[in-house]
């Protein structure tokens, strides 16, 4: 699974992230000193606007997924997908990305339509996985050019679960992808196919300090990881990355943070000045 899924959630759930007004589990009664559970009143025309993109969405991607890799008319096999793909855990480092951003995007998106923050996040980790699931098995497992990967649908898991945790515990951390060229450019279908297409990807690890501007100051630190390839065209290089940036909600909050809400679903991808030590 490659980070482009992301991409093409975010445009099908675009129109969907504006927070409902409560955004807490439980709100503290100050005149009476006690704790009750607000009740959540999903909206119809919002779960039907969110059923209707997953739809669309769906079918955009598992076409994509064909055109990109082919058919699922294999037999069952696994495929040695930790060091036999000549990516250098490049593409598992993607896989723990996707994972971890689909399930803060799908939590966002069932928050749009009215469900709880708790019920947002299962249903969005639920969704996450189980999408994740289904393109390593059956699509992949029965792929005569790809396969079952194990380390695949572990790294999956991983980010849903990180995923979680920062839904559960917000903090400054944060998981997030950049390219180094336009990928629009040099791919011809939705998800990379050739070594070079998975190369042109940077993927962080990042932290926001707050220093004295709080929760508006915009910029980022970031330790990142990616690929080339060496002077023979075919051996993978590992590219260890250390990287100062920011997103376009993180910018735009710094000076209209009653703003920034609406692009919450752009966070996944860091722009960056970034600088560069490569190991064989």
């Amino acid at each position: 699974m490659k980070i482009f899924l992301t991409a093409l959630f975010t445009l099908y759930l675009s129109p969907l992230f504006a927070e409902p007004s409560a955004s807490s589990d439980t709100v503290q009664n100050g005149a009476a000193g006690l704790i009750y559970y607000p009740m959540y009143k999903p909206k119809t025309s919002r779960l039907v606007v969110l059923g209707g993109g997953h739809l669309v969405g769906l079918a955009l991607a598992y076409d994509q997924t064909r055109k990109s890799w082919g058919g699922s008319t294999g037999k069952f096999h696994f495929k040695n997908d930790w060091s036999g793909e000549g990516l250098a855990q490049n593409d598992e480092v993607s896989h723990l990305t996707v994972g971890y951003v689909l399930t803060k995007q799908f939590y966002r998106a069932y928050r749009w339509a009215g469900l709880s923050p708790k019920k947002s996040r299962t249903y969005g980790a639920l969704e996450s996985a189980l999408l994740l699931t289904f393109v390593e098995f059956p699509m992949d497992a029965f792929n005569s050019t790809q396969g079952f990967g194990v380390a695949d649908l572990v790294f999956n898991y991983a980010g849903v679960g990180l995923g979680l945790l920062q839904l559960n515990h917000p903090g400054n951390w944060d998981i997030k992808a950049s390219a180094k060229s336009n990928p629009f450019s040099s791919q011809e279908h939705l998800f990379a196919q050739t070594a070079a297409q998975f190369d042109n990807f940077i993927f962080w690890g990042t932290y926001r300090p707050t220093f004295k501007w709080g929760g508006r100051q915009p910029l980022s630190l970031g330790l990142g990881y990616s690929t080339r390839r060496d002077a023979d065209g075919l051996s993978p290089l590992r590219e260890f990355r250390f990287g100062v940036g920011t997103t376009i909600p993180d910018l735009v909050k710094s000076f209209a943070p009653n703003v920034a809400k609406y692009f919450e679903i752009l966070d996944f991808y860091y722009f960056n000045l970034n600088w560069r030590a490569t190991v064989k």
